[in-house]
């Protein structure tokens, strides 16, 4: 026989918890309007504890995996929440706390995939001019290799020394793409202070999370591929808030497993990211930044080289734009050597000047329902000079 108290247990049915209807013709207005409130919060309380136990499965199957990490301190983040919900103007900070809370405290490392080899080799097929890069990242996988369980990552930061447009944002960001991870680029000739990527204190009024938080915490993601993009053009740094200063902690792994964000104020380890810089003039660099990587020579790709780089770039934008549907995969031959042998050309060049030719092939074809491939009338004026535009009025 089930007790009086046991009847009221939240974890019988949930059609014996809700309230029972009288008959309409004895039920008020106000006892109807109260007994459907108190069905909405029987409701929500069945979907908060299939949350919860949700969550709790999640984590304890993050807990059990090989590859666990612990991210961030629970009860640190609830001391820090209760830091904070009493000051005022602390709304946002207390919403990112909150789901911090909410989250498990436990991320998974993306593993290194059984068949690096294999990728690694469609890289270099890909980026044949990267290959002393390649060749350093194989030694370091096959050495990660060894591990029972071998997590991402290349053990060193690796700066890529090379000329403007040779690829190394799309070589990394395709890197990423292979490998199951990923991929984030910061712009450094753009930083001008480190807040954007280790936050500004709240007491500054305009306080917010950086970048690093967010990636780390938000995008589940604790061993990402991070490109410094241009890091010897990062110019000018703000005295309170240099942005290369805010990178000597991150990029040694000892200070990086307690990387706190100005404005969160809770410790995370960052210690996992796998951090790539590129420069075109390594001499504008600080003795410290380039102490804490290996330095690689990127060499500008030769016609050979843009002969294997050019129709996997082709297919690549046709992805980005959403239109490997609608044009032919495959570029003719006759275009790839018209791309590779223009003047002054590089991949970002190449880029720009396959984006046109989908563009003006689009023009010029129109909608259709067969298959659209450029032409050599496609391809904008081949040289060192971009086409322009006038604008302005007419007298």
């Amino acid at each position: 026989m089930v007790s009086k108290a046991g009847a009221d247990k939240p974890n019988r049915p949930l059609t014996d918890r809700l309230p029972k209807a009288k008959d309409e013709e004895y039920e008020s207005a106000a006892e109807r309007m109260e007994r459907h409130q108190q069905i909405r919060k029987i409701m929500q309380a069945q979907r908060e504890a299939e949350e919860l136990a949700r969550r709790e499965a999640e984590h304890q199957r993050l807990m059990e995996s090989p590859y666990a990490l612990q991210l961030y301190d629970r009860d640190a983040v609830d001391r820090r929440f209760n830091e904070v919900k009493t000051q005022r103007d602390t709304q946002q900070l207390q919403d990112i706390l909150k789901t911090m809370q909410l989250r498990s405290c436990v991320s998974e490392l993306v593993p290194q995939p059984e068949g690096f080899e294999t990728i690694l080799d469609g890289m270099l097929a890909g980026y044949p001019h990267f290959s002393p890069v390649i060749d350093f990242m194989r030694s370091r996988m096959r050495l990660n290799a060894l591990k029972r369980h071998p997590a991402l990552g290349f053990t060193a930061n690796v700066l890529l020394v090379g000329p403007a447009g040779c690829g190394k944002s799309s070589f990394l960001d395709a890197l990423g793409r292979q490998l199951g991870t990923k991929f984030a680029s910061i712009a450094c000739a753009a930083a001008t202070n480190g807040f954007d990527l280790c936050g500004l204190s709240g007491g500054w009024g305009n306080g917010k999370s950086g970048g690093m938080h967010n990636l780390l915490v938000n995008e589940d993601c604790p061993n990402p591929i991070i490109l410094l993009d241009e890091i010897d053009k990062a110019g000018a740094s703000d005295e309170k808030f240099p942005f290369i200063g805010c990178l000597y902690g991150l990029l040694e792994p000892q200070n990086a497993k307690r990387f706190k964000d100005e404005f969160v104020g809770v410790e995370i380890d960052a210690s996992r990211v796998s951090w790539f810089a590129s420069a075109n003039d390594v001499r504008l660099l600080d003795a410290p930044i380039k102490d804490r990587f290996e330095i690689i020579e990127v060499p500008a790709p030769d016609a050979n080289d843009l002969r294997q780089i050019i129709p996997q770039l082709y297919r690549q934008r046709l992805v980005d734009h959403g239109l490997q549907e609608v044009f032919n995969p495959e570029i003719d031959s006759r275009l790839v050597d018209l791309l590779a042998t223009a003047e002054s050309t590089s991949i970002r060049r190449i880029k720009s000047m396959v984006d046109t030719a989908l563009a003006n092939a689009a023009a010029r074809i129109g909608r259709t329902d067969g298959c659209m491939e450029i032409t050599s009338t496609d391809l904008p004026e081949m040289g060192p000079s971009k086409q322009t535009y006038r604008i302005g009025f007419v007298h």
